[in-house]
C-alpha cells in the first residue's frame, strides 16, 4: 500500500504544467494594454475614437457632433448659409470694398437717388480712400432728409441749400466727421441736438426761417464760421458767445433788437440790416453795425438820437 502511494505521488509531481505565453500589449499607456501578456506582439493602440472605443474610427464633424455630418459655413455656423458675415458687398468676411468703393456708401447713395428721383451720374460726391465724403444735393426740390444720410459716417460735407427743406432729423449729430453743413435757402425752423459735430468749420443756415437762435451747437475744435443772415431771429443767447472758436459770426437781415455786450468776442460778425439802436453800437462793432431799422429806437437821456428801443 506504501509502496502505491508513492507511485502516484511520483506522478502528480512529474506532471505539472508549465506556464504558457501570453501575447498581447505590454504599453501601460495604450488603450489595449493587457496586464497578462507577457510578449509583445506589437498590437498597441493609442487612440480613442469619439465614441470611447479603443481604435474606433468614429470622428467629430465640423459642428462637434460624433459621427455627424454637419459642415461649417464661411461664416463658422453649423449647416449655415454664410449670410451671418456677409460683408456691405455681400461677399463673407469681406473687407466691403468692392473697385476700391465702400459698398455701404454706395448702397446708400443708390437709395437717394431713389428716393429723390435723381440721377447718379449727374450728382455732384467726392471720395476720399474709398469712403464718400462729400455729396451736393442743392436745387434738388428736396422736402426732406432722409435718416439713410446719417449712416454715412465718413462724410465731412453735407450740401442741401436750395431745396424745401423742413426737418433735420435727429440722428445727423451722429456724423462726427462733418466739417461744413450747408442748410441754406430751405424752410427750416429748428434744428435737433448738433453738440457731436465739434469738428465743423462752416454752418450755413441763412434764409430760413428761425425765430429764434437755434443754440443747438457743442464745442467746436477748430475756428468756426455760423451764417445765419436772412432769417427772423430776434436775439442771441449771451452763453452762445462763449462758445470756443467760434470765430465769425453773420446774422444780418434778421430782427435783432439786442446784441449781448459780449459781442466783441468774435473776430468778424455782421449785425447788418436788423433793428438795433445806437446803445449797441459798440466799439468792436461799430465797422460791422450797418444800416439798422430804427424806427422804434428813442432818443436816450442824454438826447442821443435813435439810442434805445421805445417803451
Amino acid at each position: 500500500m506504501k509502496k502505491l502511494l508513492l507511485i502516484t505521488s511520483i506522478l502528480l509531481f512529474s506532471c505539472t504544467t508549465e506556464p504558457q505565453d501570453t501575447h498581447g500589449c505590454l504599453d501601460s499607456q495604450a488603450c489595449n494594454y493587457n496586464s497578462s501578456a507577457t510578449i509583445d506582439n506589437n498590437s498597441c493602440i493609442y487612440t480613442i475614437d469619439c465614441n470611447g472605443i479603443c481604435g474606433g474610427e468614429a470622428v467629430v464633424d465640423e459642428c462637434g457632433v460624433c459621427e455627424g455630418s454637419g459642415i461649417l459655413d464661411d461664416c463658422g455656423v453649423c449647416n449655415g448659409d454664410s449670410s451671418t458675415c456677409l460683408d456691405e458687398c455681400g461677399i463673407p468676411n469681406g473687407d466691403g470694398y468692392n473697385d476700391g468703393y465702400y459698398c455701404g456708401d454706395l448702397s446708400i447713395l443708390s437709395n437717394l437717388s431713389e428716393l429723390y428721383s435723381l440721377d447718379i451720374s449727374t450728382l455732384e460726391i467726392y471720395w476720399d480712400n474709398g469712403r464718400l465724403v462729400s455729396i451736393w444735393l442743392d436745387n434738388k426740390n428736396i422736402s426732406f432728409i432722409s435718416e439713410d444720410v446719417c449712416e454715412l459716417d465718413a462724410l465731412e460735407n453735407l450740401i442741401f441749400q436750395n431745396n424745401n427743406i423742413t426737418f433735420v432729423p435727429d440722428c445727423i449729430n451722429q456724423l462726427e466727421n462733418l466739417t461744413g453743413i450747408n442748410l441754406s435757402y430751405n424752410s427750416l425752423s429748428s434744428l435737433p441736438d448738433l453738440s457731436n459735430l465739434n469738428n465743423l468749420t462752416s454752418i450755413y443756415f441763412q434764409y430760413n426761417n428761425f425765430t429764434s437762435f437755434p443754440n443747438v451747437f457743442g464745442n467746436f475744435n477748430s475756428s468756426v464760421l455760423i451764417n445765419l443772415g436772412s432769417n427772423q431771429i430776434t436775439s442771441i443767447p449771451e452763453s452762445f458767445l462763449n462758445t470756443p472758436n467760434l470765430v465769425t459770426l453773420y446774422i444780418d437781415n434778421n430782427m435783432l433788437t439786442s446784441i449781448p455786450s459780449n459781442s466783441c468776442l468774435f473776430s468778424h460778425f455782421n449785425f447788418d440790416l436788423n433793428q438795433l439802436c445806437e446803445e449797441y453800437r459798440y466799439e468792436c462793432t461799430s465797422n460791422y453795425f450797418g444800416t439798422q431799422d430804427q424806427s422804434n429806437c428813442c432818443e436816450g437821456e442824454n438826447g442821443e438820437p435813435n439810442w434805445t428801443e421805445c417803451p
